[in-house]
């Protein structure tokens, strides 16, 4: 994504990476669901703030796109692929022993920290009915706090179910005029 043809989002940019670095909530992971018609920008804003602004925050950083279909082992099994590069390694089918292959990758990349945090992208998310097992996994991996979970989704009730709390959503507002012409010039 070439990042200076997205117009008029830096201060989205910015209030979604406060809601991740600065969380009120002070769980182990931290959801930051971005919600909004089609075509808003939910991805691009996304993309922005998991390319550019995050590196110093997080210490990996997984991206997974989800649609219809909220599968916990191909999300567990996308960051695992993410975090060792390895496209050929089989994930275990049992999910404690997946955790378990992403907890020792994880703790492989703290080298000299105390700590490391990770962040997950769940692009495009449109069902949640197994979203308590994947947060369970997901505190599972990492018990440090910190850690942060970027959410987009069209449907509202995705993003009340997914947030821990209310304020913790973002929703990109409309563009200036200047910036629709700057658009579509």
């Amino acid at each position: 994504m070439d990042h200076s043809t997205i117009v008029g989002r830096e201060n989205d940019v910015s209030k979604v990476v406060d809601l991740l670095v600065n969380p009120k909530d002070k769980q182990v992971v931290s959801v930051v669901p971005i919600v909004g018609m089609a075509g808003l920008g939910k991805t691009a804003l996304a993309k922005l703030v998991y390319d550019l602004r995050v590196k110093r925050h997080f210490d990996v950083k997984s991206w997974v796109f989800v649609s219809d279909h909220f599968d916990v082992k191909k999300i567990l099994g996308a960051m695992f692929e993410q975090l060792t590069g390895d496209r050929h390694t089989s994930m275990p089918e049992n999910m404690d022993a997946m955790m378990m292959k992403l907890k020792e990758k994880i703790e492989q990349a703290k080298g000299e920290k105390d700590q490391i945090k990770y962040l997950l992208v769940l692009d495009d998310v449109w069902d949640v009915k197994k979203w308590e097992d994947l947060k369970l996994c997901l505190k599972g991996i990492s018990t440090n706090g910190g850690n942060g979970v970027i959410v987009t989704t069209r449907k509202e009730d995705v993003a009340i179910t997914m947030q821990a709390l209310s304020d913790q959503r973002h929703q990109p507002g409309r563009l200036e005029d200047e910036e629709c012409w700057s658009v579509i010039k």
